[in-house]
């Protein structure tokens, strides 16, 4: 999940034009304070499983 979350960081932070690391920096336990982000993060992490299941031919 690791790997997972800081290419979710850098992509935010590319397409939303915010400096390197801000969305990092937006990071709680169990998501991000800020209401697009933590939004984006959990389709993030929906679309990751998609495609495991879907290598699996689940």
């Amino acid at each position: 999940m690791d790997e997972s979350r800081k290419q979710f960081e850098e992509c935010w932070d590319k397409q939303t034009g915010s400096r390197n690391g801000r969305c990092k920096s937006l990071r709680t336990k169990d998501g991000y304070r800020n209401v697009a982000a933590q939004e984006c993060w959990l389709f993030w992490q929906a679309s990751r499983q998609a495609l495991q299941d879907n290598q699996k031919g689940e």
